[in-house]
């Protein structure tokens, strides 16, 4: 059974989480946001969040005059005796704590240092940016172009796909799991003249490509498609199961809705 991910009439309280010390996606985002007069806006930056002192989060949080919660992961951890996962429920649950406190349900996942837990993924909407077309299955039915940074890119290199893609997904496990949500417009890989064979082989060179081809994607690709996902939540057009494993766009099911369709 599918609910809508949001449902009120009021503007959607959005919590953005940020930890680079760029945070384009997330000015990106506020910017996008703000650019709507106030009086038709689907959604409002309410509060950044970040586990890293060292982001833009006081900047941006001055700037644009946005409530904001910093803390350090790092210090965290030391705080809890090493980079201990199982430690980083307790790590989370002041950011939880403050998005009740503050009405928020949806989360923007613009930045984070490290994995989320069920602190997080369980009370909230997270709606991750993600490097890669979460649609594309490996042999097992699994998702094919998962994991950090440009590692998905890499892999889509190694499948010799022609074309790559970002997607926003609903995080459910606190790593890159969950249903997709929308799937940019094809970004061909740009393999500087080399082959797929060689690429194959050339572990190095593989990375630096994908590196590359990460930088081209963030901006035809995240920077496109993070804001409407957020405004397709806001207007309803989003529903999720209980268990946040799929999701429906207007009423009907569908593993991710490329942008060039919608």
């Amino acid at each position: 059974m599918f609910q809508k991910i949001y449902s009120a009439d009021t503007p959607m309280k959005v919590g953005i989480f940020l930890c680079s010390s760029s945070a384009s996606n997330a000015e990106a985002l506020i910017r996008y946001a703000l650019s709507v007069p106030k009086d038709k806006r689907l959604w409002e930056p309410s509060l950044l969040l970040t586990d890293r002192p060292t982001s833009r989060c006081e900047e941006l949080g001055d700037d644009f005059e946005i409530p904001t919660l910093i803390r350090d992961v790092k210090a965290d951890y030391e705080a809890t005796k090493g980079k201990d996962f199982s430690q980083r429920r307790d790590i989370d649950m002041p950011y939880a704590t403050r998005l009740a406190e503050e009405g928020i349900t949806v989360c923007a996942m613009a930045g984070w240092e490290w994995w989320t837990s069920d602190a997080l993924t369980g009370p909230f909407y997270l709606v991750n940016m993600h490097p890669g077309d979460v649609t594309e299955k490996d042999e097992d039915g699994k998702p094919a172009l998962m994991g950090l940074h440009h590692i998905p890119i890499s892999k889509a290199i190694l499948r010799e796909l022609v074309y790559i893609h970002s997607s926003t997904m609903i995080l459910n496990e606190g790593k890159d799991t969950g249903p997709g949500l929308i799937i940019s417009d094809p970004l061909r890989l740009n393999l500087r003249g080399h082959t797929y064979e060689e690429l194959k082989v050339d572990k190095e060179l593989r990375h630096e490509i994908a590196g590359e081809n990460q930088g081209y994607l963030k901006h035809c690709g995240d920077l496109v498609i993070f804001g409407p996902t957020l405004d397709n939540i806001a207007n309803g057009n989003f529903e999720i199961n209980p268990e946040k494993t799929k999701v429906a766009y207007k009423g009907i099911p569908t593993e991710g809705v490329f942008f060039g369709d919608m």
